[in-house]
Formats: C-alpha cells, structure tokens, sequence
C-alpha cells in the first residue's frame, strides 16, 4: 500500500499559505495513520447503520420514515 508517512512537503492552505512540514516522527506518522483509518471505519459502520435503520423502518414497520426522508410523505 505504498510508504505510510508524513510527507516532507509543505501543506498548502486555500492556495494562499502553506504549513511548514517539520520532522519526520514515526510514531505521530503512525497514529496519525490509526486515527484516520479508524475513524474511517466508523464512519461507513455509522452510514450502514442508518441504512439498515431506515429500511427496517421501511420494510419491518412498514412506518413512512424512510418516505420523509426522501421527501415523498
């Protein structure tokens, strides 16, 4: 999956300013690399949930949630 690190380039903000990198610590690389991978992970649990959520209402309780949310109750 390529080299997980930092880079040593600076981070352009808006095209106006950039942030300085600094140096190179692995282990900020590697929990920077956890908290994202991690919070990725939450975030599609979290989307499959209300899916399922929404569709249960839909075909379990037969209620018109899922019908409001799209706008059509």
């Amino acid at each position: 999956m390529g080299e997980d690190h930092f880079s040593a380039r600076a981070t352009e903000v808006l095209g106006r300013s950039s942030i300085p990198s600094g140096p190179d610590i692995e282990f900020l690389s590697d929990a920077a690399i956890a908290v994202h991978r991690v919070t990725a992970i939450v975030i599609v649990i979290a989307i499959l949930a209300h899916v399922a959520g929404a569709l249960k209402h839909h075909l379990i309780d037969k209620d018109s949630t899922l019908l409001r949310m799209i706008g059509r109750a």
